[in-house]
């Protein structure tokens, strides 16, 4: 009996090594498709603000930004420690997040381990490591990594805590835990609601334990008072909800499901059916390799078969259950109301929709059942397109096309239509890209009676070579005041800035005497077709002003086609007005040839005249270009890219005019 208990033992342990040995693996897979390209995109608005609010000069400093932001400082706090480690480079920033990321899947292994088999934790670890949702907020610059690792954190510590053994150092692991959970995303607040609910509803003959967990809670609550009046501020700063919420509606529900199954509802529906149904059964035969609690101090693996009813799997399915469906149901019955719901927020509930899915595989039969569903599972998550989420603006091809013609001196001007933070992530790369160039100057604080001296002060640090940049949003009110001091300083009649580069709605312009003859000063655009054609705006010219109400302003293209297009397309030359929409525009065919009957190879030359309303007020216009289908009026502009490809919208900007007052007539 001896000699077999102790094969027995010695056959458990070479299984948990296997398992170890792939959960290894799994986690090596997880990091490599993490750190691919991690820096491959730029950062956005808020990975930049992340960044600002780390590298501010003291803790106190970065506790202060993030108190006049919607987040609690944690994050903040534990990357500056880490940018004093690692740098403050796109690659270093979205490590952290990666690290994060891969502890989250850790503690689902572990977690997943114990409640149900090691199958189980093998197979939740691998749906977590394919999934779109955790790969892609793992790759990001913010803490939507760090909650839900602080999460499966605070899970793996209550169940080692209900289950005896260092309960003592488990409680204390939880307790840090949901303390660091609220101090990092509000959101994380259901966590410990979930705990509550289930120690509660599902866990009746374990209320004796009721002093140990009261005093967890207290001492998280006591933890967190002090931010308090923090939250307060910020709640009150924001009464009407969250900027970037969306609407409750049912293509948000469609998104919302896409998002945490991989674009396959149905296979995930089908594995979460089969944990939740199955909760009961025993496991498949050839997993019910099961370690018995150890008494001995620091442990609590794998649930052991005398383990009160309680402690079963059927608690653990509960658990996960509430986990997962608590925090999307309260957003989503909030957001009706109060705008609260943005898919970032709810990484939260990730881990348990993993662990879900994998123990509905490990209830699966050993062999091609569970081999095809499993790399089903795999291939939804690795196939599944990045249009679920928020693309990042390319804001380093932007400013490095602003780089190329940077000169010593040269003063940059920002108008990105928003608050400060709306401008982080230019600055961000303006720093980097230009070495020694002075701090962009807002133009939002330029507006006004006082705006006279702020502006001319920054007007002062031009020197030498140095010129006058503006960086603004197209869809923003650009102000009245600053433009056409830009257009006319140090000359005596206005000039027409170049645009430089172009960022979905940004626009960057250089003011510049003789830029005629810089690098780039007729850069080429294209306009894509439906069908794959492409427009090539090979050259454009304007007439020299002045520009008055009641003129002409004429605009010339150079066209050129790579193959006749399908359609015949009409090319508008339009008038916009920064504060009240197109104000002139002319459409036609370039030189009266209909664009089907466009031959590759051959230049196009395209005049039109803007005729000025005489009652047209005066101030800053641009005139932009956008190509239709003249037939299907109803049809979408064609999109414009830039030589490179970085996505213009459907309005080209070619420059900007400023239309004057003839102070000669009698």
């Amino acid at each position: 009996m001896g000699t077999i208990a102790l094969m027995s033992a010695t056959s458990a342990s070479a299984s948990r090594a296997r398992y170890i040995f792939a959960a290894a693996l799994v986690l090596l897979f997880a990091a490599w498709i993490r750190v691919y390209s991690l820096d491959a995109e730029s950062l956005w608005m808020d990975e930049a603000f992340s960044v600002w609010a780390a590298t501010r000069g003291a803790l106190a400093d970065v506790v202060h930004a993030a108190a006049g932001d919607v987040h609690p400082p944690f994050y903040f706090m534990l990357l500056k420690g880490w940018t004093l480690l690692a740098g403050d480079t796109e690659f270093a920033g979205r490590l952290l997040s990666v690290g994060c990321g891969l502890l989250t899947i850790a503690f689902s292994y572990r977690a997943a381990c114990e409640m149900f088999t090691p199958a189980a934790g093998l197979l939740a670890a691998l749906v977590a490591a394919a999934s779109s949702y955790q790969m892609y907020y793992a790759r990001e610059l913010r803490m939507y990594t760090l909650a839900p690792m602080l999460g499966a954190a605070a899970i793996f510590f209550y169940r080692r805590w209900l289950c005896g053994g260092a309960r003592r150092m488990n409680a204390v692991g939880l307790w840090a835990a949901l303390t660091l959970l609220l101090y990092t995303h509000y959101f994380g607040a259901f966590v410990p609601l979930v705990i509550a609910l289930h120690y509660w509803l599902v866990l009746p003959e374990q209320r004796r334990k009721l002093p140990g967990f009261l005093l967890i809670y207290l001492g998280t609550a006591a933890a967190f008072v002090p931010w308090l009046p923090v939250l307060v501020m910020q709640i009150v700063a924001r009464p009407g909800g969250l900027d970037q919420a969306i609407p409750t509606s049912p293509d948000l529900m469609r998104h919302l499901l896409a998002v945490f199954t991989d674009a396959q509802p149905v296979l995930y529906a089908g594995l979460i059916g089969l944990a939740l149904l199955t909760a009961r059964a025993a496991s498949p035969p050839g997993d019910q390799t099961r370690v018995r609690v150890s008494r001995r101090k620091g442990a609590g693996v794998c649930i052991a078969p005398e383990a009160p009813a309680s402690l079963k799997p059927i608690s653990w399915t509960a658990l996960l259950a509430l986990w997962a469906f608590v925090p999307l149901a309260v957003t989503l019955y909030v957001n009706r109301y109060v705008p609260v719901f943005t898919v970032q927020n709810l990484t939260i509930a990730a881990p348990p929709v993993a662990m879900l899915a994998g123990v509905g595989l490990s209830r699966l039969r050993r062999g091609a059942p569970r081999i095809i569903f499993a790399a089903l599972a795999l291939l939804s998550g690795l196939g599944v397109s990045y249009d679920l989420y928020q693309g990042k603006p390319d804001w380093r091809g932007f400013v490095d096309a602003i780089a190329a013609q940077h000169r010593p001196g040269d003063v940059m001007f920002l108008h990105i239509g928003g608050p400060p933070l709306w401008n982080m992530p230019f600055e961000y790369y303006y720093m980097r890209r230009v070495p020694g160039a002075a701090p962009p100057v807002d133009l939002f604080q330029v507006q006004g009676p006082p705006s006279a001296q702020v502006f001319a002060a920054a007007l002062d640090r031009l020197t030498g070579a140095g010129r006058p940049w503006v960086v603004f949003t197209h869809t923003t009110p650009v102000t009245d005041y600053a433009l056409p001091l830009f257009q006319k300083m140090g000359t005596d009649a206005p000039r027409t800035p170049l645009l430089v580069g172009a960022l979905d709605d940004h626009r960057a312009y250089l003011y510049d005497d003789d830029y005629d003859d810089a690098p780039g000063a007729a850069p080429e655009f294209h306009f894509y077709t439906p069908d794959g054609v492409r427009f090539r705006l090979t050259g454009y010219a304007l007439a020299p002003g002045p520009y008055r109400p009641g003129g002409v302003i004429d605009v010339t293209l150079t066209w050129e086609v790579d193959a006749p297009p399908s359609a015949n397309y009409s090319m508008g030359v339009y008038l916009l007005s920064e504060n009240a929409g197109p104000a002139a525009d002319h459409l036609g065919f370039p030189g009266g040839v209909p664009t089907s009957e466009w031959r590759p190879g051959q230049a196009y030359t395209d005049p039109h005249q803007l005729v000025l309303p005489g009652d047209l007020p005066t101030g800053y216009y641009n005139v932009t270009v956008r190509v239709r289908n003249v037939f299907k009026p109803d049809a979408a502009p064609l999109r414009v890219t830039d030589q490179p490809g970085t996505p213009l919208g459907e309005y080209l900007a070619l420059g900007g005019v400023t239309l004057e007052l003839d102070t000669t007539a009698p």
